[in-house]
Formats: structure tokens, C-alpha cells, sequence
């Protein structure tokens, strides 16, 4: 993977191992339009645990979907923000970890090596629960080539994404005399009923560092203004009322 313009990762290919099959390029979410569903009907909702609730972002409900899923003996892949530094997709199969995927995250989230993990639990026979991007969750089917019967997939209704880098660089103005990898990083908060958009930066002992709202934010009203997606996010298939997953 190769940084590019404004710090995204692309895929270089290693010329001296490519055998020229071009299966990378063929399931390359960006390349290929994948099978699209209408949705047969559509909630609002909300956790009924009140506490479940007013710690996720928004209503809980990918929580709730999450212990479902673990509480009958399958594992969960979502994106984790534990280290606001490296933004990524983990492996939750205990009920105890979820909060380590609570929260929407403002970058896009590195899948890494979970595909290959995701294969490896469905061949087993394991029912896995993927919460993503609709890209991620196209790039999963495309990767996978095949349907499993034990795989459930979740797609958000994705704004862009943002570069891991830009969100460093942000940190490192922000905060320059914090120690990064020791910030608890939130996008949203709750106060007095409103859901607030900002960058908000605790210690672990939850002492807040950071506190800045839209639109006083750079990063986040960059963001929210569309100012630095990826390419593909300007042009994204996604983006219609057909779901992936």
C-alpha cells in the first residue's frame, strides 16, 4: 500500500509476483458494481438499554446487533477507534469488547488483514456479523467470491472518508504535547439532548484534553464539507438508496 494524495493508501502492484489474473483489479469495489438490493421495508429505532443507548453515537443499535450475534456463539468485525492513530477493523467475539468498535469514526478505517480472518471463521462454520462502508462491504464480497449462508453484513450511509494522516496531522496541531496513542478520540458527543459534531479528546481516565465543535473545528468541518474524501468517495456508486449488504 502506497500513500497518495492527501495521504490515502492505494494498492501498488508488485510487478515482479503479478501473474496478470487482473482478480485484484475484478474485485476492487471502486471497479465493479456489485449486487444491489432494495430495501424491503425500513425503522427507526433505538437500544432498549437506555445505558447502551447514550454511549454509542447514535442510538445503539449496532451494539445490540453485535451481542445478538455473540450471545449465539458468532463473532463481530467493526471498525475500532481505540487508537486514534491507526483506525482499523478488529475481531469481537466477547460481549465484554464491544465498546472497542462503539462509535462512528471520521477516517477511513484500514481492513488490514479481517478479510482473511472473515474467511477463515466462515469455513469454520462460525457466523460472522461485518459492519462497514458499503465499499468494505462490496471489497468483503468480492474477496470472498462466494455467498455464505453464516455471514451478515452491515453497511453504513457513508459521508466520505477522510485519510488516516490528515486525521494525525490534526491531532499533532491540535494537541502537539499529548501522547497520541494514550487519547480516548470521539466525533460526536452527546450534551443536554443535542448530538454535537467535533473533535473530542479525553485521557484515559476520561479528563477531557481537547473540546472543539463544528463549525469552529477544521477537521471536522472539512469533513462535513466534503473537503478531503478519497477520489472514489466523489464519485462513489454507493451513494443510492440500494444497499449492498
Amino acid at each position: 500500500m502506497v500513500m497518495g494524495v492527501n495521504g490515502h493508501l492505494f494498492p501498488e502492484i508488485d510487478t515482479d509476483k503479478c501473474v496478470g489474473c487482473n482478480l485484484c483489479v475484478n474485485s476492487c469495489p471502486n471497479n465493479t458494481l456489485p449486487e444491489f438490493h432494495t430495501p424491503v421495508s425500513s425503522y427507526v429505532a433505538t437500544a432498549v438499554d437506555r445505558k447502551e443507548a447514550l454511549t454509542s453515537t447514535s442510538a445503539g443499535i449496532a451494539s445490540v446487533f453485535s451481542r445478538q450475534i455473540i450471545e449465539n456463539g458468532g463473532v463481530v468485525y467493526g471498525s475500532s477507534g481505540i487508537d486514534c492513530q491507526h483506525v482499523h477493523h478488529i475481531r469481537v467475539a466477547s460481549s465484554a469488547d464491544i465498546d472497542n468498535i462503539k462509535g462512528s469514526k471520521y477516517v477511513q478505517s484500514a481492513i488490514e488483514d479481517a478479510f482473511t480472518q472473515i474467511k477463515a471463521d466462515l469455513i469454520k462454520g462460525i457466523n460472522v456479523l461485518f459492519i462497514g462502508t458499503p465499499c468494505q462491504v462490496s471489497g468483503l464480497y468480492g474477496y470472498l467470491r462466494k455467498k455464505y449462508d453464516n455471514l451478515y453484513t452491515v453497511d453504513l450511509v457513508c459521508h466520505g472518508v477522510p485519510s488516516q494522516q490528515i486525521l494525525n496531522d490534526a491531532l499533532k496541531a491540535y494537541i502537539p504535547d499529548t501522547i497520541h496513542d494514550e487519547v480516548i478520540l470521539r466525533f460526536r458527543k452527546k450534551e443536554k439532548g443535542k448530538s454535537l459534531y467535533g473533535l473530542f479528546a479525553e485521557d484515559k481516565q476520561g479528563r477531557p484534553i481537547y473540546h472543539s465543535v463544528y463549525p469552529k473545528n477544521e477537521y471536522i468541518t472539512g469533513f462535513l464539507s466534503g473537503l478531503f474524501y478519497r477520489e472514489s468517495c466523489y464519485q462513489c456508486h454507493y451513494a443510492r438508496p440500494e444497499r449492498v449488504s
